[in-house]
């Protein structure tokens, strides 16, 4: 397994609850598919100050005095520091943490160095605040989360990729916990992406066709 990159996966709300076994699961799925032996699985175990940024980030607040965020942020800033390479995954709560460390370690970070990707976030940046990070941001087209982007970030964002959704036949609420697809798939080619032998599109594309055929057989 690789000792140069590091692997985050950022939870959303909810992951306390039974945090010791979704983290250690989590930790050996994605070390496994991934072939990335430093996977390090965060969960804001605090359900209140979670909720409350939820809603925080729903009107746009500022990020640089969340805990949460911060020590994360200044625990990649060491490890890029150290020239390892980071990917970051985080889903709902987890990719607005996501997006906001990409906001504030964008002065210090290449796009080959530190790799963001988001599912379903209700927090976005706009492209202008992250330009030194290679950061796509991936969202259901009719996923809850979209009520918690502004339009300001929605279209000043280059990174935004709007995944169909009709195959699943699901209410807004209920998409938003189908990224498992996708996030699995994703890590599991992401070192190849990042060395540029295999194309991040083409993986997703095959996701969604793969997914088409199997609910059409249902």
């Amino acid at each position: 397994m690789s000792s140069s990159y590091v692997f985050f996966y950022l939870l959303g709300l909810g992951c306390n609850f039974k945090i010791d076994k979704v983290t250690d699961e989590m930790k050996d799925l994605y070390s496994d598919i991934s072939g990335i032996k430093d996977v390090r699985i965060k969960c804001n175990s605090k359900f209140m100050d979670t909720l409350s940024h939820i809603v925080k980030t729903c009107i746009r607040p500022r990020a640089d005095d969340d805990p949460f965020i911060n020590e994360i942020s200044d625990e990649i800033k060491q490890l890029l520091q150290k020239g390892k390479t980071v990917i970051v995954f985080g889903h709902s709560y987890g990719g607005a943490v996501a997006g906001h460390i990409a906001e504030q370690l964008n002065n210090i970070s290449t796009k080959k160095s530190l790799h963001v990707r988001t599912f379903g976030s209700i927090y976005l940046p706009i492209t202008d605040d992250v330009v030194n990070v290679d950061i796509i941001n991936y969202i259901f087209e009719n996923d809850v989360s979209m009520r918690c982007n502004t339009s300001r970030s929605l279209y000043m964002n280059d990174e935004l990729v709007l995944l169909p959704d009709d195959m699943f036949d699901l209410d807004e609420w209920k998409l938003h916990n189908k990224y498992h697809y996708f996030t699995t798939e994703l890590a599991k080619n992401m070192k190849q992406i990042i060395n540029g032998k295999v194309k991040e599109k083409k993986v997703m594309t095959n996701v969604i066709r793969e997914l088409d055929s199997e609910m059409n057989d249902e």
